[in-house]
């Protein structure tokens, strides 16, 4: 049996909903980057450099590259063998990614790291500490009715604090 992203005749090239789909998170992320210059300021602390990730749920593989200032990242299908780091998220990974961090995710076996797990805390910590406005890139790619309900489901009500927020998070 040939190992995940690998046919019995070599690695899988990646598809077009693939290359669709890289394509769409990357124009997200650098929109939403713009509303949180302290977030991309630490990731282009961290470049150059690659993180690749592989997901069951939604099945994707894709690397993160992180480049100059005015380029700063690039996702691409497909997990770079040459990756500094490469987190394998199972099935419920998202939520345990956002309620506890890596450290807390790799430890409940959710999430499994090859490689640099240090450096590769350093950008999940800056988007997390510190996350991009996402309604912005919702409202671009899906519309005034998608930010509405992104919106609607994020707010915090009083008392519930952070937990209630990351759940919410995972959730949408």
């Amino acid at each position: 049996m040939a190992p995940p992203g690998e046919t019995p005749t070599g690695p899988r090239l990646p598809s077009l909903k693939d290359a669709l789909l890289c394509a769409a998170l990357e124009g997200a992320l650098r929109l939403a980057l713009k509303s949180a210059p302290d977030t991309a300021r630490a990731l282009q602390r961290l470049a150059p450099t690659s993180f690749a990730f592989e997901s069951a749920v939604p099945a994707l593989a894709l690397t993160l590259s992180l480049g100059p200032q005015e380029d700063l990242l690039f996702l691409s299908p497909g997990a770079d063998p040459t990756a500094k780091a490469k987190a394998i998220l199972r099935p419920g990974a998202w939520p345990r990614l956002l309620e506890r961090g890596l450290e807390g995710a790799v430890l409940s076996g959710a999430v499994v790291v090859e490689g640099d797990r240090q450096a590769l805390e350093a950008p999940l910590e800056a988007l997390l500490s510190s996350p991009p406005d996402v309604l912005s890139p919702v409202t671009a790619l899906f519309g005034d009715a998608a930010a509405g309900a992104v919106d609607a489901r994020g707010r915090d009500p009083p008392g519930r604090g952070r937990p209630h927020a990351r759940d919410s998070a995972g959730q949408l």
